[in-house]
């Protein structure tokens, strides 16, 4: 019985760790949706308004990977 639960349990485990390998981060905040956000499509864009405001370094990576635009509110 013990080795019939190991293995979909493996794949569960496994499933859940490589999604979380490819999401955004949880803490993340969402942009706002409007035009300047729509618009932004590098780094540089966003640090035109955002540059005094970021709790982290600039130079961590894609904004617009971590920041997506928040739809529905």
């Amino acid at each position: 019985m013990k080795k019939l639960l190991v293995a979909p349990l493996s794949v569960v485990l496994l499933s859940l760790c490589l999604s979380c390998a490819v999401r955004r981060p949880f803490a993340a905040p969402h942009r706002g949706d409007t035009e300047a956000h729509r618009s932004a499509k590098t780094v540089g864009d966003c640090l035109e308004c955002h540059r005094d405001d970021m709790p982290h370094s600039p130079d961590r990576g894609n904004c617009l990977k971590c920041h997506r635009i928040e739809v529905g509110r």
